[in-house]
């Protein structure tokens, strides 16, 4: 599936740089060449955004504070749309899109982590509501 849109993105810059069908070779090389580099930014992009240092998370009753490497923030309560239990993490989801996703090996055990989803929730509802 990929590759069909790979293909289709090649041929429209080839046929925008021509204007008529069929395009020429040169035309239709250059069309590829873009997709490709389009392409490769999509796969470069997360890479060179990863941050390889551990994430540090800490939850209270005014919100999340969180830390990389030297960096840090916070989010207050009422900037959390959703929390969410799922087999394998618990997630917290922003309003701005953003999301914290604990992995479900952060807890000793499942009773700690439905305990940690009772207290974010009940501090996010008393922000929120």
């Amino acid at each position: 599936m990929h590759h069909a849109y790979y293909l289709v993105c090649s041929l429209v810059i080839a046929i925008s740089f021509d204007g008529h069908w069929p395009p020429r070779k040169v035309s239709v090389l250059i069309g590829l060449l873009i997709a490709t580099a389009i392409i490769a930014s999509f796969v470069a992009l997360p890479q060179i955004m990863f941050k390889p240092e551990e994430r540090t998370l800490t939850v209270c009753e005014d919100g999340i504070a969180t830390s990389i490497g030297k960096k840090s923030a916070s989010v207050k309560w009422k900037e959390i749309a959703a929390i969410q239990d799922l087999p394998e993490i618990a997630a917290m989801m922003g309003k701005n899109g953003k999301a914290f996703l604990i992995p479900r090996r952060a807890f000793n055990s499942e009773n700690e982590k439905s305990d940690f989803l009772t207290a974010v929730r009940t501090w996010q509802a008393a922000k929120t509501g």
